[in-house]
């Protein structure tokens, strides 16, 4: 050996002995000629164990070749940069990095290794670390996410500023898949690059609301709600936790998570929208029994002041017969409210019932409008009634009267003097109509979906200035209903008048002749006809019987669906007359099992349910013709009579 440590300049021994990285130099043929003391500690020998020592002795037997190669390199270039493993004394295998260079002196070679086991094992924290947060984010049950800013915003400037700054700059950098899915989205990439406006609606004040508090906490937030949207457009509720990250003075981004409360904060919004409307519905309550207190004690006031000055003698002839005027109109009011009460009373309880017969429509709006005519003479208010067609429909008069005069009456009471009420009745291909029409105080826009509803009067203080209880508009809309038909108001509003317009169906097996409940069993023969009927009622089902046979039919009657279909087994029937309501196994359920076995019976359906809905049940299940109860038995004949000429799907004929 030509070279030897002492040679060394003094200078960069000192270097040598202190730096903590390894330091070896070797000669041409790869063997140590000095190695300093931390090289020593990384390969765990002493120096006099290591000089001398060829480098071979140290390298895996594995990667031997590649070693040598790489030695012939750094003669061959010079400098060389790598990471390679050494061999330990004891055998064990370290990992460094190298940084090495030939012939700083003649022949020696200077190679500083770099234990990179402490920078591996913080690698490999770092992945752990990452994996770890990765596995937390895919796996958390709130929605996690990141939000970036291409330009850091201030904190310096006004809140308001800031919130601008954040729309225009923020975008969605990072999430997780259950944020995508709140939003719409299948994948957390389906949503990252978003921007701030597009899931946050800057429209909404709550929103602006929530990004000042933001600011306002020191951009730090816990547990506070916000109101964003989905892909879709709908509108979704979020309680957020987040922080921003503050840098110098600039918020440069936010972490955040997120919990979805939409369901929660619907069923909140649709219970305090129900509390609401019972809190309503009391409030309309007690104003009506307000009002009802008002109109019954009204006309007592009268009753007994008139009545104790006749007990009393106190009156003459002349005011006398005042008193009994009064006393009979006080008494006719007392009666009129009674009515609507027992009448609304037999609607929620579902026990009003028709007479339905057949009638001229103009005579039940003739009927109502000579009720109504005093009122209207008092106030000099002319009451015309416009007819284009002669309109013959099935209905209770009664009951059309009374929907009449009440609709007739509230114009007659609103209007204002001197002015005019109109009636119209049209005939339009299946049905008729009735509108009438006033100029007098209007109806709100407010009040228009709720003005058929019981309780509800648009004027309902203690200085109202028209009496009575707000049933009388309810108890018509349910008396149409119970028609087939159906009632509606329109109005400009306050002092503009109103219209209200009643619309009824017809049957076309109304006759031109309008026939009496009362005709002779011959005008309608059913001779030849085998009818079963079907009604638990044994009053009902008896009077069937023998209204029918007075019409000549043989009838079979059955008290319900098991009675029927034995009778349907044992014998052959012409038409079968049934009724919905049947205990146990209703009527239509009866007619799907009937029309299933392939019995083409025709049939028509009874039922005490007179609505649109319910005759549409009837026919869709298998019956051809329906009748509301109560029926009259010449129209039940007549419908027996035409369903039995009929095909077997002949449909209801209006």
């Amino acid at each position: 050996m030509t070279h030897h440590p002492g040679a060394l300049d003094a200078r960069y021994r000192a270097l040598f002995e202190t730096t903590p990285d390894g330091i070896m130099i070797v000669d041409d043929a790869g063997t140590y000629v000095d190695v300093n003391d931390a090289m020593c500690a990384m390969l765990g020998a002493p120096r006099t164990e290591l000089v001398g020592r060829h480098f071979r002795d140290f390298i895996p037997p594995d990667r031997l070749d590649e070693a040598i190669a790489a030695f012939a390199a750094l003669q061959s270039e010079g400098a060389m940069a790598v990471e390679f493993p050494l061999r330990r004394v004891d055998g064990s295998i370290a990992n460094f990095e190298w940084r090495s260079r030939s012939n700083f002196l003649p022949g020696l070679h200077f190679c500083i290794a770099r234990d990179v086991a402490a920078r591996d094992a913080a690698q490999r924290a770092l992945r752990d670390s990452e994996e770890r947060y990765r596995a937390f984010v895919a796996n958390s049950s709130e929605a996690i996410w990141r939000f970036e800013l291409d330009q850091p915003v201030p904190t310096d400037i006004d809140p308001d500023a800031q919130i601008d700054l954040y729309y225009q700059h923020g975008y969605l950098a990072e999430c997780n898949d259950l944020m995508a899915q709140m939003y719409g989205f299948e994948r957390s990439a389906d949503l990252v690059g978003a921007r701030l406006g597009d899931l946050l609606v800057r429209d909404n004040p709550d929103n602006l609301d929530y990004l000042r508090a933001f600011i306002a906490s020191g951009y730090r937030l816990i547990g506070v709600e916000s109101r964003e949207v989905d892909r879709d457009g709908n509108e979704k509720d979020f309680v957020n936790n987040l922080v921003a990250v503050i840098d110098r003075g600039h918020v440069v981004r936010a972490w955040g998570t997120q919990r979805d409360v939409s369901d929660q904060r619907r069923t909140d919004r649709e219970r305090a929208a129900l509390v609401a409307e019972l809190q309503q519905a009391n409030r309309a309550k007690d104003d009506f029994l307000a009002m009802l207190s008002h109109e019954l004690r009204t006309p007592m006031t009268a009753m007994l002041g008139w009545a104790s000055m006749l007990q009393n003698g106190a009156l003459d002839a002349t005011l006398s017969r005042t008193a009994a005027d009064a006393i009979v109109q006080a008494t006719r009011a007392q009666a009129h409210l009674i009515d609507d009460l027992l009448d609304v009373s037999r609607i929620v309880s579902g026990k009003m019932q028709l007479t339905l017969e057949p009638l001229l429509l103009a005579d039940a709006v003739d009927a109502a409008i000579d009720t109504v005519r005093p009122a209207a003479d008092a106030k000099e208010i002319e009451i015309a009634v416009l007819r284009r067609d002669e309109v013959r429909l099935l209905g209770d008069s009664e009951r059309l009267q009374q929907v009449f005069w009440n609709l007739v009456s509230n114009a007659v009471k609103f209007a204002p003097r001197h002015s005019r009420v109109t009636l119209e009745v049209l005939r339009d291909a299946d049905s008729a109509r009735v509108i009438v029409r006033d100029t007098g105080e209007g109806i709100d826009a407010e009040l228009l979906p709720v003005i058929f509803d019981r309780f509800r009067q648009g004027d309902s203080g203690a200085s109202r200035k028209f009496g009575g209880l707000g049933l009388g508009l309810s108890i018509a809309r349910n008396l149409v209903e119970l028609h087939g038909g159906t009632v509606t108001a329109a109005s400009a509003g306050r002092g503009h008048g109103a219209e209200f317009t009643v619309t009824l169906p017809m049957s076309a097996d109304v006759r031109d002749d309008t026939r009496s409940s009362r005709a002779e069993s011959e005008s309608l023969p059913l001779d030849g006809l085998s009818l079963l009927v079907v009604e638990d009622d044994p009053a009902t089902r008896k009077m069937l019987e023998i209204a029918l046979r007075r019409f000549g039919a043989e009838v079979t009657s059955a008290a319900g669906a098991g009675e029927a279909f034995d009778a349907l087994t044992a014998g052959r029937f012409d038409v079968l007359v049934s009724d919905i309501g049947l205990p146990g196994e209703d009527g239509c359920a009866m007619m799907v099992r009937i029309r299933d076995a392939k019995n083409a019976i025709r049939a028509i359906a009874l039922t005490a349910y007179a609505s649109n809905a319910e005759r549409d049940r009837a026919l869709a299940c298998g019956f051809q013709r329906w009748l509301a109860k109560p029926v009259d038995p010449a129209v039940l004949a007549e419908e027996v009579r035409s369903v039995a000429s009929s095909d077997s799907r002949g449909r209801e004929r209006r």
